[in-house]
């Protein structure tokens, strides 16, 4: 578990506080989808209007990841996202997820 991120922080963050998911992933060094998991552990609704909308256009994605061989997570960093949002852009786009070869 992130160190501090415990059903209360993460209530008192986004409920009582009004921040975004993302400002919370921020603030604990992780991507969203890691903050959204948490929250669905802990029985806390989230609201979609909070989450970053992220836009990747096909032929950034395809640049990212086909020609300088980017994986989804490193892309999703880039983007400050989930890599489930990289992951469904991929595929929207048909762009299938290449396995990196480990170096």
């Amino acid at each position: 578990m992130k160190e501090g991120l415990d059903k209360e922080t993460l209530q008192r963050l986004y409920v009582d506080e009004g921040k975004t998911v993302t400002e919370i992933a921020s603030m604990f060094k992780c991507n969203s989808g890691t903050i959204s998991q948490r929250a669905k552990r802990f029985g806390i609704a989230l609201n979609k209007s909070r989450f970053k909308r992220v836009d990747i256009d096909e032929s950034t994605l395809r640049r990212l990841h086909i020609q300088e061989g980017k994986t989804f997570t490193e892309i999703a960093k880039i983007f400050d996202c989930a890599v489930t949002t990289v992951s469904c852009k991929a595929e929207k786009y048909g762009i299938k997820n290449i396995p990196m070869r480990r170096k």
